[in-house]
């Protein structure tokens, strides 16, 4: 038979082209039919143009969130003995009350806790001394601290246990000037200010620094002359005078 035979597709045609670079996909999916092989070649051509002209793309933006979790630095348990100041500041504690131990009446300033507050630190240090830039005794605390009670008035008794592992008093009006303070043990011995150790080894109250524990603090909260009358083994009793004491020592408290 003369003549030529063409030859057919007689199906449809899929094409999808995935090209990924980075931060971009570009997708791209074309169909077509064609019947002949000469169809065919004209219609790759045209996909040619088209995916030269016709490309829908996609980007995709992945972002990273980082998120910081701060907390507050763990507080030291226990009664504390020179301790740097700076451990304070770099725990994140600020002071909110200071005063020389000739200062009477001291009991409201260091109550006034700011409200923000999470933890205190109340201690005492000799601002003469060249170990000034550190406390000679302290304690961090919550405000139960300051919780008053009654104590037996010279007499053997037992201060009250805190949570971080010292024992503390504050004495109602039933003790003159209302004693406040801490001591490593529970024994004490207000009479009115805490001198249990000399009291068991003396029988007295104005023993030298060698017979007292280093570990003790004791002020007044409501004397009208003064507040402090012991910081560490230092007393009003053993310092060079009691008026040089209480001039050259310091009650501090801070918070975080």
């Amino acid at each position: 038979m003369a003549g030529s035979t063409k030859s057919r597709i007689r199906r449809e045609n899929r094409l999808t082209l995935l090209l990924t670079q980075p931060d971009l996909d570009i997708l791209i999916t074309l169909t077509w039919t064609s019947t002949t092989l000469a169809d065919l070649t004209t219609t790759i051509s045209n996909i040619q143009r088209y995916t030269e002209i016709q490309t829908t793309t996609s980007t995709t933006t992945t972002t990273t969130t980082t998120t910081t979790t701060t907390s507050s630095p763990q507080i030291l348990s226990g009664v504390q003995e020179r301790l740097a100041k700076s451990e304070l500041s770099s725990r994140g504690f600020k002071k909110y009350f200071s005063a020389d131990f000739s200062r009477g009446r001291v009991g409201d300033g260091l109550k006034n806790i700011p409200k923000s507050a999470q933890n205190i630190f109340v201690g005492c240090f000799n601002k003469k001394s060249r170990n000034s830039d550190e406390f000679q005794v302290g304690v961090f605390a919550d405000e139960n601290i300051f919780e008053q009670r009654s104590f037996a008035y010279q007499q053997e008794t037992s201060a009250v246990l805190q949570s971080n592992g010292f024992y503390s008093y504050y004495a109602n009006n039933e003790i003159p000037g209302e004693p406040f303070g801490f001591a490593a043990k529970p024994d004490i011995y207000l009479g009115p200010f805490d001198f249990f150790d000399c009291q068991i080894q003396a029988g007295r109250w104005d023993c030298s620094t060698s017979q007292l524990e280093s570990s003790r603090m004791s002020i007044y909260m409501n004397f009208p002359y003064s507040s402090g009358w012991r910081c560490g083994a230092d007393t009003a009793a053993n310092y060079e005078s009691a008026t040089s004491f209480k001039r050259d020592f310091v009650l501090e408290a801070y918070y975080n």
